[in-house]
């Protein structure tokens, strides 16, 4: 025979919980970047295009 037990804490976690959608605006700025590279910097390498886009040239990304 096996006894089996289990430890709880009776800590009770607030939540709150609601069917409805709220929207809530923020003042919060973020700040982006633009991004490291772009198309212009494979366009001439179809190795690069085909690996960065899954499109075997520039000139069918084009």
């Amino acid at each position: 025979m096996i006894s089996v037990g289990t430890q709880t804490d009776d800590t009770r976690v607030p939540r709150s919980i609601s069917t409805q959608t709220s929207t809530e605006t923020s003042t919060v700025g973020i700040q982006v970047d633009r991004p490291s590279f772009t198309f212009g910097d494979i366009r001439d390498d179809d190795s690069k295009v085909l690996f960065h886009t899954g499109i075997p040239n520039a000139g069918t990304f084009e």
